[in-house]
């Protein structure tokens, strides 16, 4: 009967769903990390992510709990590593970036040269502006 008593409380169900929440975001970061295509960057601001979560956790126990084992792990990696690589991937994204819009630059001048594309109507409509 005790355990029928335990199923029909609210408050368990509360209890356990917050607990779920808890390990997903836990195991989320896991799976990500194991992955064969997981970069040191991005397993950096899983760890983070997951750091984030837990200061803010609503239960002051487990946050200092959890954020004090999770200081802990960070303390035992190769931190620099971790660093470099995020600021290597800024650069390399700020790159991508700069090149992406080069390429639009150089594609509008194109299609201005060839009067093609939004540059098709430019002799009929030049006097407009």
């Amino acid at each position: 009967m005790a355990h029928c008593e335990l199923i029909d409380d609210g408050g368990f169900w509360h209890w356990l769903k917050s607990i779920v929440n808890d390990l997903e975001l836990i195991y989320l970061g896991l799976n990500l990390n194991q992955s064969d295509v997981m970069r040191a960057d991005q397993a950096l601001l899983t760890f983070a992510g997951i750091v984030l979560n837990f200061q803010k956790h609503p239960k002051h126990g487990v946050a200092a709990g959890m954020t004090k084992r999770i200081e802990k792990r960070w303390k035992a990696l190769y931190q620099p590593m971790f660093v470099l690589a995020l600021t290597e991937d800024q650069e390399r994204k700020h790159k991508i970036s700069s090149q992406k819009k080069e390429n639009e630059v150089l594609e509008a001048f194109l299609s201005y040269l060839s009067l093609k594309g939004a540059f098709e109507d430019w002799e009929k409509n030049k006097e407009m502006f």
